[in-house]
């Protein structure tokens, strides 16, 4: 893992290919391990780029950029301060991934629940798609079924090329909320600085986003408890628009694997989305569901470490069934957990 271009660039293939052998927690030191000392730009871009990946650490030897690995140089050692200019950007990009966290939890859930890989190539979801970009070497990748990747690998760059998969999708940039239709290939802008979520991020027509809060009070992340759902839809009069998203909560013990998946719905009108359903229920590998109600809901609360989900339109307004129980708060409806288990 040299300090270069090319090895950010060639991390991508080589963790989907652990990730489609089995290798769920994959990622490289992020800065480069070995090797000359990383410049700024390369820097920040790894980290925008690592930041999605199963694995995430800055991390490097002792001994980058000097002449022989028997002398170090501390100096030179991969730091998430090591540029002053450049330390709130990172502040910003770490506290991103610790909103991702809902959701590259719940792809570790499926990984141990179905041995699907947490990132992925175009191709195990678009295998069908005859764009060479989806069926060779894959630089965009998705993270799960519902997000797309754009790194950027090249220095001076303030855009990146971006092939938006599937004929029949459509794809959404969480900053710009811009729509990308699907078997396009498109420049996406891609500045150094001040880009929500560092590179360019695409979320599926019809599907969602599910992140933690991004409260942080004195470097603790006092909002990992949220649950803010961010669904997008865009309104076709003839086509699809039933809406739906899905993420595991809970974690493998000793004792058992049970986890929880909510899946929230929606239904795509002209005016407005109308959120329909909140739906709750125990999962596991060895299907040994508690029997009785009252110890599935127990089993529940155990695990539901959140008491409310925040829903939001990502492009458009949401509306809300009367029948779920609700408050509206901004422009999120507010959904208690209590209402749900």
């Amino acid at each position: 893992n040299l300090t270069s271009w090319k090895t950010l660039k060639y991390n991508i293939p080589m963790c989907l290919s652990l990730g489609l052998s089995g290798w769920v927690s994959h990622g490289p030191d992020v800065g480069g391990f070995t090797g000359d000392v990383v410049s700024p730009e390369l820097f920040v871009r790894w980290i925008q780029l690592g930041i999605y990946l199963p694995r995430f650490t800055i991390h490097s030897c002792s001994w980058k950029g000097v002449a022989s690995n028997d002398s170090y140089d501390l100096d030179n050692t991969n730091e998430p301060w090591m540029f002053p200019e450049y330390v709130t950007d990172v502040r910003s990009l770490i506290e991103f991934r610790y909103q991702l966290m809902v959701l590259l939890h719940s792809l570790h859930i499926e990984a141990f629940l179905f041995s699907y890989p947490v990132a992925r190539p175009l191709a195990f979801h678009y295998e069908n798609d005859p764009n060479e970009r989806s069926l060779n070497e894959s630089f965009e990748f998705l993270l799960g079924s519902n997000v797309l990747v754009a790194g950027v690998f090249e220095p001076g760059a303030d855009s990146v090329s971006v092939y938006f998969p599937g004929a029949k999708e459509k794809w959404f940039d969480i900053e710009s909320k811009k729509v990308f239709a699907g078997g396009d290939i498109r420049d996406v802008s891609a500045p150094l600085r001040n880009r929500y979520g560092g590179i360019p991020v695409f979320v599926r027509n019809n599907s969602g986003l599910v992140l933690s809060g991004s409260k942080f009070e004195n470097g603790v992340h006092v909002g990992r408890n949220d649950r803010n759902v961010y669904l997008c839809n865009e309104y076709d009069e003839f086509g699809d628009n039933n809406v739906e998203l899905v993420w595991f909560e809970g974690k493998e013990s000793e004792e058992d694997s049970i986890f929880l998946k909510i899946t929230v719905k929606a239904l795509g009108k002209p005016e407005c989305m109308l959120l329909t359903h909140v739906d709750t229920e125990l999962v596991s590998e060895q299907e040994d569901i508690p029997e009785s109600k009252e110890k599935v809901l127990q089993k529940m609360e155990e695990i539901c470490r959140f008491e409310q989900i925040s829903v939001y339109g990502m492009n458009r307004p949401i509306a809300c069934c009367p029948e779920l129980a609700h408050s509206i708060v901004g422009e999120s409806i507010v959904i208690s957990t209590k209402h749900i288990l």
